[in-house]
């Protein structure tokens, strides 16, 4: 994973959509020297993308009051190519920033993943039942897809008000490494989602994540 840094109004952007967030008790930029040890940290996680490149281009700590996270800013950049009717296919060069969350939890989840559930998952899960559903929220059960290595220790852990705060945010993946969890969700970066994102992160934190 390489680095691609911000532009200044990237960086600009960035910093009053934090600064708008008003919550939040500090935000603090990291050099890029702590570039190559987030890269290695996310290679821990499976859930990112398969195609084209990712590479860091900002971390900040942030606190809100005893809640401490990384959020990570990724720069995704693709070459997706479209059918033509003509035979030659059109090129779409893709250069989006996203943004993920990288936190410390309690205790250890070991592998475990929650992401939204498709027709794919419903289908196989006819065939095959592989994933865990929550007697204490079917809502959350119906919308989500959740594997682990751990589910006795997991039950435990996501009580019903985590499931909601989960259920209610639509499109959240969240991905536990043992104690490192990583949160995040499929939209390039803007305003709404990443307040959406920072926020959703500090209830589930704050609910003993």
């Amino acid at each position: 994973m390489n680095e691609a840094h911000l532009s200044i109004s990237e960086e600009k952007e960035l910093t009053d959509i934090l600064n708008n967030l008003g919550c939040l008790t500090s935000f603090t930029k990291l050099d890029e020297n702590n570039f190559h040890v987030y890269g290695e940290l996310l290679t821990k996680f499976n859930n990112l993308f398969t195609n084209g490149s990712i590479d860091i281009a900002s971390i900040y700590e942030i606190a809100k009051g005893q809640t401490l996270f990384s959020l990570i800013i990724i720069r995704y950049k693709a070459v997706i190519e479209h059918p033509s009717p003509h035979g030659i296919p059109r090129r779409e060069h893709l250069n989006e920033l996203y943004p993920y969350i990288l936190c410390d939890v309690k205790g250890h989840y070991g592998k475990t993943i929650i992401r939204p559930e498709t027709i794919t998952d419903k289908i196989l899960e006819l065939l095959s039942r592989t994933e865990i559903d929550f007697d204490c929220h079917k809502g959350f059960s119906k919308n989500y897809h959740v594997l682990t290595d751990k589910e006795e220790y997991l039950r435990k852990k996501l009580d019903s008000q985590k499931l909601e705060i989960i259920n209610k945010y639509n499109d959240l993946l969240i991905e536990f490494s043992e104690s490192e969890c990583l949160i995040r969700d499929h939209k390039a970066m803007r305003e709404d989602n990443l307040s959406k994102l920072i926020l959703t992160t500090i209830d589930l934190l704050g609910n003993n994540l």
